[in-house]
């Protein structure tokens, strides 16, 4: 298709607007304008050559000081003994340390020295207490040291690193124009870049803050104007972070203010091929930041990554470290095909008052007539496949 593409636009075949939908860099469109049309091998390494962050020499750049230590450990929490340590860490999901000067767990909200206008927001939401990796999470992160947080999904990892996010950005100068963020969060998918932003534009809101999302498949120029305005908290997916890292040769925004990053779903990522693009950050983001990885699990490649790019970090781990889930319980049942569509109802049956189903399937034929027979039995449910 590329090579068809690229032959017909020498041809003169598509026409300007046809040959912007087909290119996505803006300035690729004003190179396309010009009286003698690219080569048929021009076009393709266009189109194939991955977009890339220039290399950064940081030995030339004067960065602005920061403050990593944030933290003033209250009485209570310093004056407690080591098995009392010990024994919180164990009876709050089985809280792991791996790391030396790890500080002690918090019991509270109010014991880790946040804003009181991010306090009120967790009071009107009813968050009493942390959740384990929060507990121990947000005072390692408040003491500015780089950390890796393992614990499964919906643990609370989100608020573990945006709550001392926000308090160190409110440490620093405030932007300038054409400064880029100070807080940098990297995710897998643009369904977790949005969760995060919106978790994190809450508090920001409250702090004066600003912060946008940047991810594939939404408005790329709404997102390119919000970033020039300028933002204290960029989320994104990897992808869309470098075509806007790239747009107008970096004039749109850039990472030179970077001082607090986190790789939220590591493993993910990587599971997903994105190890290159994580590098270009990393490389692209000044060496004494402090990063922030998190993870469900811990695979060996993504633990060598972390030691090797991390500086001495503190490892926490709430539970197993490279195990699923271990609140879901599985039950497999091995049937005859005559067997299973009864078999579905009496489950239907048990399960149905007690929350939303999913059932899968082999191909999409098969979602329309499993839907087609649950009408007939008095479930309507919705259908979703590729092919609608």
């Amino acid at each position: 298709a590329i090579a068809l593409a690229a032959k017909q636009k020498a041809k003169g075949e598509f026409g300007d607007r046809d040959f912007e939908l087909m290119e996505s860099d803006p300035e690729g469109s004003e190179q396309s304008t010009e009286e003698e049309p690219e080569s048929y091998f021009d076009l393709v390494k266009r189109f194939t050559t991955k977009k890339q962050l220039p290399a950064v020499d940081h030995d030339r750049i004067e960065y602005m000081p920061f403050r990593k230590n944030l933290y003033v450990q209250v009485k209570e929490i310093t004056n407690m003994k080591d098995h009392e340590v010990e024994d919180l860490r164990r009876t709050h999901g089985e809280i792991k340390i791996r790391g030396k000067h790890c500080p002690h767990p918090i019991k509270s909200f109010l014991q880790c020295g946040l804003p009181d206008r991010c306090l009120k927001i967790m009071e009107k939401r009813d968050y009493e207490k942390p959740f384990p990796i929060q507990m121990q999470a947000i005072p390692g992160l408040m003491c500015g040291r780089d950390l890796i947080g393992v614990a499964t999904t919906g643990s609370g990892k989100t608020l573990a690193y945006l709550l001392p996010m926000i308090r160190h950005i409110l440490d620093q100068p405030k932007i300038k124009d054409g400064d880029g963020p100070i807080g940098f969060v990297i995710a897998p998918t643009r369904e977790l870049a949005l969760q995060i932003q919106r978790e994190a534009n809450v508090f920001c809101k409250a702090c004066n803050l600003t912060s946008v999302c940047a991810y594939g498949g939404g408005p790329m120029g709404e997102q390119l104007s919000a970033l020039k305005k300028g933002a204290e908290l960029l989320v994104g997916t990897p992808g869309r972070l470098i075509d806007v890292l790239t747009t107008s040769n970096g004039k749109i925004t850039n990472l030179r203010r970077v001082t607090f990053m986190v790789l939220d779903e590591a493993d993910r990522m990587f599971d997903m091929g994105f190890e290159p693009q994580i590098g270009m950050f990393l490389q692209s983001t000044r060496p004494d930041k402090q990063v922030a990885m998190f993870s469900a699990t811990l695979p060996t490649h993504v633990e060598a990554l972390a030691r090797k790019v991390l500086k001495k970090p503190i490892e926490i781990t709430v539970g197993e470290r490279n195990t699923a889930a271990t609140n879901v319980t599985q039950f497999v049942e091995v049937l005859d095909e005559t067997q299973k569509f009864y078999r579905l109802l009496q489950l239907l049956g048990e399960w149905q008052e007690h929350g939303s189903i999913i059932i899968f399937v082999h191909q999409q034929k098969d979602v329309d007539e499993m839907f087609t027979e649950l009408l007939k039995y008095g479930y309507p449910p919705l259908a979703l496949h590729g092919g609608q």
